[in-house]
């Protein structure tokens, strides 16, 4: 989901004040873009080796600076594709920028900057980006996000634009994205629909995409439908994924997938999946419906993450079903 900004409320800051700690294995869950939400706080022995965010504020509570640590040090391998992500008010809009480990400007995915307009409202309604081309267009090919919220302010359609004012659709092929949240303010799906509220399929055939959450954040199940309701394949060639089996740290040692008949996927029924002790993936192997080693279409069986000190991604080694390394990429 777009990433929010905000205007952050009082009383969020001082409940994040009262934590015992600011470091976070998750800076912000919150899939209504109103007030971030972050999980698995972590004690000081934990954030030693966990991977985490590291959270500032300034003196009305306001969230100025998110930093990924890895190792107890500044990293460029976090969900925002920099060492820190900060923001800075004004009374119309929030912007947000990038620095590096040593703390200069730069660019995260070819964009310097994302400006959340507000308008003097509590919420954004509009987003819009500065780029390293000077075209304000991101790699995904728009350069405006609009939102419509509800009366509680959670955003209910997410619609992008081109520089011309032409619709461009999103990942899932939607013209416009709407949505709708359990009761811990998950989203429970994103789907495309007309102005009376009927479903349309999208440029990829499907009209919806389910979701299911914990109360964490965590992914448990996902599945795509098209209009009539029907289950029908995603993009990668399965219908529905489940998550299981979490450790303390709500990671998944075991992915399940279903084809739109709700039997287990041809050519892999399951993914299991482990972890460093610093909580990234350490590896991913596929397995058929009885359990024997099967291929990924993309030509492997298993795949090793092997990291740079910074906690980048290094090289990831693939493997065949009898073990035997196939290439590093």
């Amino acid at each position: 989901m777009t990433r929010l900004l905000f205007l952050l409320c009082a009383l969020w800051s001082t409940e994040l004040y009262a934590q015992d700690t600011h470091a976070y294995l998750k800076w912000n869950i919150d899939h209504t873009q109103r007030i971030p939400r972050p999980a698995y706080p972590l004690t000081p022995q934990q954030s030693k080796s966990i991977d985490h965010y590291v959270l500032s504020h300034d003196a009305r509570g306001r969230l100025t600076r998110v930093t990924f640590m890895h190792s107890g040090k500044p990293s460029p391998a976090g969900d925002y594709g920099a060492a820190t992500l900060t923001l800075t008010y004004e009374n119309d809009k929030t912007v947000e920028a990038y620095l590096n480990t040593e703390g200069e400007p730069v660019a995260a995915g070819g964009i310097l900057r994302k400006i959340y307009h507000h308008d003097n409202t509590a919420f954004w309604h509009r987003l819009s980006f500065e780029t390293t081309d000077g075209t304000g267009v991101t790699p995904s090919g728009y350069s405006e996000v609009r939102v419509e919220r509800d009366n509680e302010g959670r955003v209910i359609t997410e619609t992008r634009f081109s520089r011309d004012g032409e619709i461009v659709p999103e990942h899932n092929g939607f013209a416009v994205a709407s949505f709708a949240y359990d009761a811990n303010d998950m989203a429970l799906y994103r789907q495309y629909e007309n102005a009376e509220g009927k479903l349309l399929n999208g440029s990829l055939g499907y009209a919806r995409v389910s979701f299911s959450f914990d109360e964490f954040g965590n992914f448990l199940s996902e599945e795509a439908q098209d209009a009539s309701g029907k289950l029908t394949a995603m993009s990668a060639g399965f219908s529905r994924i489940e998550w299981r089996d979490f450790n303390s740290f709500g990671k998944p040692a075991r992915v399940y997938y279903f084809d739109a008949q709700a039997r287990p996927y041809a050519p892999y029924a399951y993914s299991s999946r482990s972890y460093t002790e610093a909580m990234q993936r350490d590896g991913v192997a596929y397995y058929g419906a009885e359990g024997q080693p099967a291929m990924h279409p993309a030509g492997f069986h298993r795949i090793e993450y092997h990291y740079k000190e910074n906690g980048s991604l290094a090289e990831r080694k693939l493997f065949d079903a009898s073990e035997t390394l196939i290439t590093n990429r």
